[in-house]
């Protein structure tokens, strides 16, 4: 999903053109004369915005949605006030798919090279709605005269139609029939009569047609290939219209940025106050997973996406830009306060905007019922494992045959208890053996399932990203149960090959990759939760040996380890992040104790752990002593590596099990109900797509915005994942039976409360974010 240098030139050069050409005052002139900036249309037109996706034979440039998208997010970042959505998207994208459904290749060749060339504004109706599908087309009725058409009615309000040099139309015959027409903006008894409307920066007209005379050849198609074309339209034009009102949200959020950081309250900036930076933080999560959705959606498509990819793709992106522009232009408003309901502030054209095309090719809730749909009709097929992606390298679906193959081998016997159990092993996990899961896991070492990305001088396999992802995801689709090595594997071992000595990572990789040493990770206390660098934990160095007081609290597995990681203060005197160091310290020893944590779901994944003398070798500090803060957080850092598509995957078994139960019990007949279990089906989609974002930047650049909101999305929507398993479930989530589907979706209920708190809390998390994603202060 990385954008290639061509891309990104081609958003580079468009946010520079826009950013000079239409600003502001700009667009408020334009808005003056009718809402069509004539100048701007001829700068985009010689640039080939409007052929950038078009075929080469044709004028355009020979792209793809991706670029499309990138254009149409500047455009609508800057409400930029020019037919291009309406010329180029959803004309265009009509004439280009016709050659697949009729004879009419020279016709629909020389529509599409005028547009292409942009001396021609064209725009499409989608049937009687104008600007959404619904298989109907009797506002306009033909009527054949000789080898022709004669076309009358009034259509629906349709942008751009006022200037448009090339309407296409759907019309009915008697009989019902559609057709799809192209009718030239100068016909005789065409007629067009401006419709007032909020979104200043996009008129509307509805076209009369009055015994319009139209020529055989102006017919493009007809019968049932119509409204396949339109429906195969509406559902990429919905992904550009996504991106579109991505553009719109990302200015929102940045014009409410700017102006919090200026207005003074108080004494001190407005965004210094935690309420104005968490809502900006909220905004940008929402951003960040629209843009997510809508590269992901874009590359799908790309690389060849049909039928329930495509309609699933196109329904991610709509609903999250939706979304995304609904929260970020209110939040706009609010977060300027009483300027932002004036006239004179900008906030008010990009709200008009946002709920203008929140409307325009259906609304939200009609593509959720759709994928709600496709989920009603699927046959059950609880925590199957997943086939192959379409057009997955055959290196890549070779591999992932070779892990579901090993997996149906191994997870059997003894170890079929294990199978599902728990994203992470522990919380809510009835029964939970830690000698089988110890077990397990030298299963996996001796399989090679374990540092499949390590440099293979550490025993591992070196594999690439990409294939990482694949083992991870494949893993978890064929019932793969929580890591307990995970904290060692994922967290410790690379953190020990970025700073540790050769002796020490001699001394304990070998241990991790083989199954056979544990990990914990000591870094919460009573007063240094999220507060991490508030450590009190304190250390001192007597002869060959540190010495260790303090505690350690909400350490997750401590009981099944052999050794903890520790952050501890170790010069005296220092404050804060400075003064700490990372010690690698023995769990099985006098001078520590352990107390299990009884959580809300009976069982005791969290532990404390006391250090009163405790010792470890002096030659156990990983990283020099005193940069152990430094050390911590490019450990923490390893948390986002490639184990979130795993992770990922597993929440994908939690959805799958609960669309089951819904199915089983008739709760998916429920339209409350089934709407939100698309929107968790779609936004886990968005959740991939944004990981992939995040791998994508590790591979080769330093980890942006979608690092930032990672942990925030997911830990969210499997909140709400636990809500929505509850009320699915009903009076069965109180009453406790030993069916395994029933107790995993009551583990799920109970655990993911604990999301929102580990590991940085939401409150934290949105400090953060709005901190360092969006510049705002302290």
């Amino acid at each position: 999903m990385a954008l290639t240098l061509e891309q990104q030139h081609i958003a580079d050069s468009a946010a520079e053109l826009l950013g000079q050409r239409a600003g502001s005052a700009a667009v408020r002139a334009a808005i003056e004369q009718g809402g069509f900036d004539r100048d701007l249309w001829q700068q985009v037109a010689e640039l080939g915005w409007c052929g950038v996706h078009l075929p080469e034979q044709h004028g355009g440039l020979g792209l793809g949605l991706t670029e499309l998208c990138l254009l149409a997010e500047a455009l609508g970042r800057h409400l930029a006030p020019v037919p291009w959505f309406e010329t180029a998207v959803l004309a265009g994208l009509a004439l280009k798919a016709l050659p697949a459904v009729g004879p009419v290749e020279d016709h629909a060749g020389r529509a599409l090279q005028r547009i292409a060339s942009g001396a021609c504004v064209a725009t499409l109706s989608l049937g009687d709605d104008a600007l959404r599908w619904t298989g109907r087309h009797g506002a306009l009725r033909a009527t054949a005269a000789g080898e022709g058409w004669r076309v009358e009615g009034v259509t629906a309000p349709l942008p751009a139609a006022g200037s448009a040099d090339l309407l296409l139309l759907t019309a009915s015959t008697a009989s019902g029939e559609p057709l799809l027409l192209a009718v030239p903006g100068d016909a005789a008894g065409l007629s067009v009569q401006r419709v007032a409307n909020h979104d200043l920066t996009r008129p509307l007209a509805r076209v009369g047609l009055a015994g319009v005379a139209l020529p055989g050849a102006a017919c493009l198609a007809r019968g049932p290939a119509v409204d396949a074309l339109l429906q195969g339209v509406q559902q990429r034009a919905a992904i550009v219209l996504a991106a579109e009102q991505l553009g719109v949200a990302q200015r929102s959020l940045d014009l409410a940025v700017a102006y919090t950081g200026e207005r003074t309250q108080f004494g001190q900036p407005v965004a210094r106050f935690q309420a104005v930076k968490h809502r900006c933080a909220q905004t940008m999560v929402a951003v960040e997973l629209a843009r997510s959705a809508v590269l992901g959606a874009a590359a799908a498509v790309d690389a060849g996406a049909q039928g329930a990819d495509l309609a699933r793709a196109a329904a991610m992106a709509r609903c999250h830009a939706a979304d995304a522009a609904r929260v970020a232009t209110q939040e706009s408003i609010q977060l300027h306060g009483g300027m932002g309901y004036t006239w004179d502030c900008d906030a008010h054209l990009h709200f008009k905007r946002a709920q203008a095309a929140s409307q325009w090719l259906g609304p939200c809730g009609e593509w959720l019922d759709r994928v709600a749909d496709a989920m009603a009709t699927t046959a059950d097929a609880e925590r199957a494992p997943v086939a192959a992606p379409a057009n997955e390298p055959a290196p890549d679906a070779a591999l992932r045959g070779e892990v579901l193959q090993w997996m149906q081998q191994h997870l059997q016997g003894r170890f079929a208890a294990l199978r599902h159990q728990g994203g992470l092993v522990g919380p809510g996990d009835a029964g939970f053996s830690a000698d089988l899961a110890k077990a397990w896991e030298q299963q996996l070492a001796a399989g090679g399932w374990v540092g499949i990305g390590w440099p293979r001088r550490f025993g591992g396999r070196e594999l690439p990203i990409a294939q990482q992802v694949v083992v991870h995801e494949a893993y978890a689709r064929a019932g793969g149960p929580g890591r307990l090595g995970h904290i060692g594997e994922h967290l410790l071992a690379p953190t020990l090959m970025a700073f540790g000595t050769p002796e020490q990572q001699q001394r304990f990789l070998p241990g991790i990759r083989a199954g056979t040493e544990y990990w914990a990770q000591g870094y919460s206390e009573p007063n240094a939760g999220s507060d991490l660098a508030n450590v009190q934990t304190r250390a001192r160095l007597e002869g060959a040996a540190w010495v260790i007081d303090g505690q350690k609290v909400w350490t997750s597995w401590a009981r099944e380890a052999d050794w903890i990681f520790v952050l501890a203060r170790t010069e005296p005197g220092s404050l804060r992040h400075q003064g700490l160091s990372l010690l690698l310290v023995p769990l099985r020893q006098p001078g520590i104790t352990i107390r299990p944590i009884r959580q809300i779901t009976g069982g005791a994944e969290f532990n404390e752990v006391f250090f009163d003398g405790a010792r470890t070798e002096a030659s156990l500090c990983l990283g020099a002593p005193g940069q152990g803060w430094k050390v911590a957080m490019a450990l923490l850092g390893f948390e986002r590596g490639v184990s979130t598509l795993g992770q990922q995957a597993h929440f994908e078994g939690e959805l799958n099990d609960l669309i089951a139960a819904a199915r089983r019990n008739g709760a998916l007949a429920d339209p409350v109900l089934r709407r939100r279990i698309a929107q968790a089906a779609l936004a886990l989609q968005a959740q991939r797509c944004n990981a992939l974002r995040v791998l994508d930047a590790a591979e080769g650049a330093t980890p942006g915005r979608e690092a930032l909101v990672a942990k925030y999305i997911w830990s969210n929507w499997r909140r709400d994942l636990g809500a929505l398993a509850a009320d699915v479930m009903g009076l069965h989530t109180d009453a406790i039976d030993d069916d395994p589907s029933a107790q995993r979706l009551r583990a799920l209920w109970l655990t993911s409360r604990a999301d929102t708190v580990y590991a940085g809390s939401n409150e934290i998390q949105l400090n953060l974010i709005a901190e360092r994603g969006l510049g705002m202060p302290r």
